[in-house]
């Protein structure tokens, strides 16, 4: 049975039998210059990990034009090297700091290597 995921456009089975969600996404709006540190974190009750971040002015300006663009419970992924590592609804108008949650450590290494370059 294929795992739901609520954010995906679509969700199909390869040929060797496992599950792929696929998303339909747009320009990006924030770059990895955009992030001034990024740093990997275990959350030990759930085993998840996250990627904590700070972004630059420029940055948090285009995180504030990205907000507007899709409103409060509008739909944002985080992509990396062409593949969706996080999708999410924000509810409130991003700050500098953030949290990108619900990876595995794979992916938020890869992230936080990414956005640290």
């Amino acid at each position: 049975m294929p795992r739901h995921d609520p954010w995906a456009f679509l969700t199909e089975r390869t040929s060797a039998g496992e599950d792929v969600a696929c998303y339909q996404v747009t320009a990006p709006f924030v770059f990895a210059d955009d992030v001034d540190t990024a740093a990997v974190r275990e959350d030990r009750p759930t085993g998840r990990w996250t990627v904590e971040h700070t972004l630059t002015p420029r940055g948090l300006m285009r995180m504030e034009a990205l907000f507007r663009d899709v409103g409060a419970g509008g739909q944002v992924a985080v992509v990396v090297d062409g593949r969706v590592v996080s999708a999410h609804r924000p509810e409130v108008p991003p700050v500098s700091r953030g949290v990108v949650t619900g990876l595995d450590e794979e992916a938020a290494r890869s992230l936080a290597d990414r956005l640290g370059r």
